[in-house]
Parts: C-alpha cells; structure tokens; sequence
C-alpha cells in the first residue's frame, strides 16, 4: 500500500518509454539510482509529448491504482533533454523493489505459446529460465502489440509495473517492454564446434563445478547484458559467490578449442 497516498509532492527524474494514455499521460520517471514512480493523466497532458531521456519535473497528488503507486500531475515542467539513462537491473524474480525500475530478464521459454497474441491488444504473456517465471505485460500502445511472437530465449527489458486489485497489493508484477528492440535475441549463441561443458550444481549460489577432464586456469563468465567476468578455476571449481543472481555464459578456451555453457546464480 502507498504510504504517501494522497500527499502533494515534486519530484524529478528521467522520462522512460513511451506514452501509454495518448487521451492524457501515462509513462515513468526514473533517477540515478534506477528507482522511479509512474506518472499518470487522464485526460491532461499539459502540453508534453512524452520523450525518453527528458529531465523534467512532476507537481501533484500521489496515488495507487492496481498497487502501482503513481504521481497524478498537477503541472509539469521539462529541465533538459537527452539525458543519459540508467542500465537495466538483470533480476530473476518480480517484487515491490522492481516496481518503476528499468529491469531485464533472460528469458528461455514461453510455458504457454499461444498467450503472444500479437493482434494488437494489450496481453500478458509468461517467460521461464529455468525455476524462474515472470509475467511480461505487452500494452496495446507499443509497436510489440502486433509483432509475431520473439524467439523465447530472448533478454526481455522493460520497466516494471504491478497490476493487483486487492489489499495488501503484494502481487500482479509484471515487466513492460517499451520498444521492440527491448526483447533482443539472447545475446551468446552457440556457435557450431564450439564444445559443451557440463556445470553443476546447476543453478548455484558459491560455486559451479565444471565436469570432465579439461584443464582451465581462467574462465569468463558473460551475463544477459554482456558484461564480462574473468574467474579463476580452482581445480575444477569456479566461485561465483560474488556475482549478482542472473544467467551466465561460461566461456572457455584451450588452443583451437572453444567451450561454452550455460548456468543460473541464485540467492
């Protein structure tokens, strides 16, 4: 529940996305530290055109609508424009801390295909890797609307929302793409000749064990959004303890020969 529900605030922050109430505004505010709030209009728009990377600053009432808590503006003024924007937090769950963040998840499947409706309609659709699930909400306002359904092992960006109508509105996450290029294929495919490794535990939380003969001084690890991390191996062992939750590529080479596999970190 919003616990400044009602109280006139002023906040500033960078716009993300794009309008999803052409009659009004609908879009979000996020600052510096990737936390943000949704800002919404019924029918007012105050003579804005929503435009990712605007500084600008919001006057008005704060609300909750379906657990999303929001700013509904009583006037609006933009700062400056082009602002840089934060990189997206990978997670692996959804929860009140995603809430009007910029986050991503790795997707490797759809449990139900047929939930991509691409008919233009606003549509919920769910994403698994692994253990994980999270449900990604497609707004009838975005380009995605009508897209045929992306490859499932994809890495699903987008800011996060929450549609729950009952108290104590601690459900009804939801992750929101903003343009199609916010679901882009998995970024490291398997390349014919390169080898598998087998991992376990698989996923982990302080180690993997790499199974099999092959002797390695140094791996790279390479998450969702490919940033890279170079890892001793003790042994057969790679210490992952320091690395945030997500999913990784385990890179490796000897010679000509080139190895990669997949592995989860959790909690």
């Amino acid at each position: 529940v919003a616990t400044k529900e009602g109280e006139l605030v002023a906040l500033e922050g960078v716009v993300y996305g794009i309008n999803l109430r052409p009659s009004g505004l609908q879009f979000t505010i996020i600052d510096e530290a990737n936390e943000g709030i949704s800002i919404f209009s019924n029918s007012e728009n105050f003579g804005y055109t929503v435009t990712e990377g605007d500084r600008i600053l919001i006057k008005g009432e704060v609300s909750q609508f379906a657990g999303l808590t929001q700013v509904n503006p009583d006037s609006l003024e933009v700062i400056s424009t082009g602002n840089a924007l934060v990189a997206p937090r990978e997670i692996t769950s959804l929860d009140e801390s995603t809430e009007s963040s910029l986050i991503s998840f790795t997707g490797l499947e759809f449990p139900d295909p047929t939930e991509w409706r691409g008919d233009g309609s606003s549509f919920n659709v769910r994403v698994a890797n692994g253990p994980d699930t999270i449900t990604v909400r497609i707004d009838a306002d975005t380009e995605m609307a009508t897209m045929p359904a992306p490859d499932p092992a994809s890495v699903f960006t987008g800011i996060g929302g929450q549609f729950d109508n009952s108290i104590p509105y601690d459900e009804g996450y939801q992750l929101l793409p903003r343009y199609p290029n916010d679901i882009s294929p998995y970024l490291l495919t398997f390349e014919p000749g390169v080898e598998q490794l087998e991992l376990y535990p698989n996923p982990a939380h302080t180690y993997i064990s790499i199974k099999g003969k092959e002797q390695f001084e140094t791996v790279l690890l390479v998450n969702a959004s490919g940033q890279r991390h170079a890892c001793p191996v003790d042994g057969n062992m790679v210490i992952i303890d320091h690395l945030p939750p997500g999913t990784y590529i385990l890179m490796a080479q000897i010679g000509q020969r080139q190895f990669r596999s997949a592995f989860m970190k959790v909690e």
